[in-house]
């Protein structure tokens, strides 16, 4: 489940250190 987090941020926003902050700030 994180990764998929991980990777659906990482496209969307497309950061990649803040992509792990916002999946946690997400939930």
């Amino acid at each position: 489940m994180a990764r998929t987090e991980k990777i659906y941020i990482y496209g969307a926003s497309g950061h990649g250190l803040v992509c792990e902050d916002v999946a946690k700030n997400m939930g």
